[in-house]
Order: C-alpha cells, then structure tokens, then sequence
C-alpha cells in the first residue's frame, strides 16, 4: 500500500545506513487538489487521493517504495533499477495516467500529476536530501510547464 510520512522517514533512514544502494527518487504532486475540495468537498478530495494512490500502486507498486509525504505530495523510492528501467516504469506511469479519472456526481475529472525524477549520484549528491531535491525541483518545472499548457 501507500506508506505515511513516518514510514517515509523510517525508509530514508535505511538508505541512509545502505549507501551503497543504487537509489533513485520520483517525486509527485497531485495537482488541482485544492480545486476538487473547494468545488467538490473534502470527500471528493480524499476520492481523488485514493484514486492517484491506486493509479501510483498499479504504476510502480512491484518496484519501489510508495508514500504520501503530504497533502498532495507523493514518492516512490526505487532501488538497483537502471535509468532505462525507471525510464519504462515513468512511461508506463504515463501511459496509465492518461485514462485515469475520477468520477464525481456531477462530472468526471481527470487525475493531474507532474512529477519529477532523479537518480542518486554521487559526484553532485552531497547526502540522499539532494538528490530528493533534485527530483522536486524537475517536478515543481513540470508543474510550472502544465499551468502555462493550460493558459
């Protein structure tokens, strides 16, 4: 299942303790979270969390760590995969997310993400936080790149 931030934090641990792990990080934010619960209520908010969650599980469930790190803030945690790998699991992610909806009693609403990936590395890695921050930052860019699509 999805994890919660305190099994977030217990797993960063772990890594931390097992640097030699090959580690990369895929860092999501649910977009138009705020929208839904302020249209829709905070009932169809948590719908459409459990929906992303069920879409992330189906994603990337076989191959990595899932947890809901905030309100709209999910990671997957992926270990010993090649970027060729996570490469395939993101497009087949993708691929999923373009049919993935949520049903609402007035209308269907399709589930927004933008995401962002990083792979630990290393030579520009000071501790496993930058390269979370690395995925962050590439998803907060593709957060900014699907605001101005839809302007």
């Amino acid at each position: 299942g999805i994890m919660n931030r305190t099994k977030y934090e217990e797993e960063l641990k772990t890594i931390r303790e097992n640097k030699f792990l090959i580690c990369s990080v895929v860092s999501f934010d649910l977009n138009c979270l705020k929208e839904i619960n302020d249209l829709n209520g905070h009932e169809a908010g948590d719908e459409y969390i459990k929906a992303f969650s069920e879409a992330l599980k189906v994603g990337f469930g076989e191959e990595g760590f899932i947890a809901r790190i905030g309100g709209d803030e999910f990671i997957v945690i992926i270990e010993n995969k090649s970027d060729d790998e996570i490469n395939k699991l993101i497009t087949n992610y993708n691929n999923l997310m373009e049919n993935c909806y949520l049903e609402l009693p007035t209308t269907s609403r399709k589930i927004e993400t933008a995401y962002g990936y990083a792979k630990y590395n290393s030579s520009i890695d000071k501790c496993f936080e930058d390269m979370f921050n690395r995925a962050d930052e590439e998803m907060y860019i593709r957060k900014r790149q699907l605001k101005e699509k839809i302007k």
